[in-house]
């Protein structure tokens, strides 16, 4: 992208099926940024909110990492239906969790 004066103010390299024009660069970077936000925001919030998910691809033989990170997925799972369905578990939860702000925007009612 090229600042009014001529100068790059971001470069990057995209595999698309599209074909570029100065109309639609734009969109195309506005949607890759968003898609990166969300994977990593999603990505953070199941490493530091708990569940402590990390990327474990290199363990084990065959398929420690699969049961590893199904697991974790499955301990997520358990984690949502309770927080929409425990009232008390909720409120243990986001007490136990407030002083490392996650629980804040989940979108999670009570």
């Amino acid at each position: 992208m090229r600042q009014p004066d001529g100068s790059v103010s971001y470069s990057n390299s995209f595999a698309t099926r599209y074909r570029l024009d100065d109309d639609i660069v734009a969109d195309l970077v506005r949607a890759g940024r968003t898609c990166w936000k969300v994977e990593n925001e999603n990505n953070n919030t199941l490493k530091t909110c708990g569940d402590h998910l990390e990327h474990n691809f290199g363990h084990g033989q065959q398929h420690l990492a699969s049961l590893l990170a199904t697991l974790n997925i499955l301990s997520f799972l358990f984690h949502t239906l309770l927080d929409l369905l425990d009232r008390n578990y909720k409120l243990l939860r986001d007490h136990a969790t407030a002083d490392r702000g996650c629980r804040e925007s989940d979108g999670v009612s009570s």
